[in-house]
C-alpha cells in the first residue's frame, strides 16, 4: 500500500512538472492566486533580452509574512503547529500560528 502511494504521488508531481514546463506563464499564474497579493498588476513575466532570463511578476507587491503566518490565524490553522523545535538536549518547543502572530505583533501571550 505504501509503495502504492509513493507511485501515485510522483505521478501526481511528473505531472505538474510537465504543465510547468508546457505553459510556465499560467502555471505560475495559478501558483500566485492561492497567495495574496497587495498589487496585482503588469505582466506575470517580463522577458529579458537572453532566454531563458525573466523577472516573474515584477510588478506586483507581496508580503511573504503576510502569507506565512497573518493569513493563517482567521483560517483552520489557528491553533495547529506552525514551529517544532527539538533541542540537543531533548527540550521541545511546540509554536503556534495564534501563538507567533502574537509574538510577532507584539502581543502579550495569555
Amino acid at each position: 500500500m505504501v509503495q502504492w502511494n509513493m507511485v501515485r504521488k510522483m505521478n501526481v508531481l511528473k505531472e505538474i512538472h510537465r504543465e510547468s514546463l508546457k505553459n510556465p506563464e499560467s502555471f505560475q499564474q495559478k501558483i500566485a492566486d492561492e497567495l495574496f497579493w497587495y498589487q496585482k498588476s503588469g505582466p506575470v513575466i517580463e522577458a529579458m533580452n537572453q532566454s531563458p532570463f525573466g523577472r516573474w511578476f515584477p510588478d506586483w507587491k507581496i508580503s511573504i509574512s503576510h502569507n506565512a503566518l497573518d493569513r493563517q490565524i482567521s483560517g483552520p490553522l489557528k491553533n495547529k503547529v506552525a514551529y517544532y523545535s527539538e533541542g540537543e538536549n531533548g527540550e521541545t518547543r511546540t509554536l503556534t500560528y495564534y501563538y507567533l502572530y502574537r509574538e510577532v505583533n507584539g502581543l502579550p501571550p495569555v
